[in-house]
């Protein structure tokens, strides 16, 4: 955790040095994963307090946040299509988890991400008629997290 808290303390001093007025995260970015999805939350939720005293003292507001469901090696065959259970629990809870790590920074989105790209084994069909369509304008309802 010592490390999560410098990384946090630097980020902010590096954002107010910049004069950077959003700053954004994924979850295991901002606190160390872990195998027990409690040990996690509780991860989350001590950074996510130390986060909101940066941004509380530094004035810099949190734009977006979301859950990394493509770095573990759990999640080599996808995340909520994991044929896994306990793999798709355990995306779940982190998804839910990041959510409301966005709003209690009071986050002005949430970003939700399905990029085949970073899997090149697993294709979708949505996302090939997404990349179609020239209208995306239903995407940006989808993904607008105003409260």
């Amino acid at each position: 955790m010592a490390t999560a808290e410098a990384k946090v303390d630097a980020a902010f001093e590096f954002f107010t040095k910049l004069g950077v007025p959003h700053w954004c995260f994924h979850d295991i970015d901002l606190a160390p994963d872990a195998e027990d999805i409690g040990e996690y939350e509780k991860n989350l939720k001590h950074m996510v307090g130390l986060a909101k005293a940066r941004q509380e003292a530094t004035g810099t507001k949190l734009l977006w946040g979301t859950a990394n469901l493509f770095s573990h090696p759990r999640y080599m065959n996808g995340a909520s299509t994991n044929p896994d259970f306990h793999v798709l629990a355990h995306g779940g809870a982190q998804v839910k988890a990041a959510l409301d790590a966005t709003i209690a920074l009071d986050g002005e989105n949430y970003v939700l991400v399905n990029d085949p790209a970073r899997n090149p084994n697993y294709e979708m069909m949505l996302y090939e008629k997404y990349d179609e369509s020239d209208n995306h304008s239903h995407w940006d309802d989808f993904y607008n997290f105003r409260r």
